[in-house]
């Protein structure tokens, strides 16, 4: 975890100028976690850098796991989502 986080500090440093950071906390099926995520709402894809932190419960402030998205593959999700969201789902079934 310490190489990553390495990289994660050069990372972030390079685009501290023209984003903004955001801190939310998640909840997913697996539980809760915080989104530390830096983004440029001007830009087409908005997402630049993003790192989700997990913890070994909701009390405990030892982190369990970090995983960090960069630039490139925000980038693809965000393209996979605006195609989702631009397809017409099918008809409902009516059952009759």
């Amino acid at each position: 975890m310490k190489e990553e986080l390495g990289v994660a500090v050069k990372d972030i440093g390079n685009i501290l100028k023209y984003t903004y950071p955001s801190i939310i906390l998640v909840k997913d099926k697996t539980g809760k976690f915080y989104r530390c995520r830096y983004y440029n709402p001007k830009e087409k894809y908005p997402d630049f850098y993003q790192a989700d932190i997990y913890f070994v419960d909701d009390k405990e402030y030892t982190i369990n796991k970090v995983r960090f998205y960069d630039r490139k593959l925000l980038i693809q999700q965000q393209i996979a989502l605006q195609k989702a969201a631009n397809e017409i789902p099918p008809p409902p079934v009516i059952k009759q």
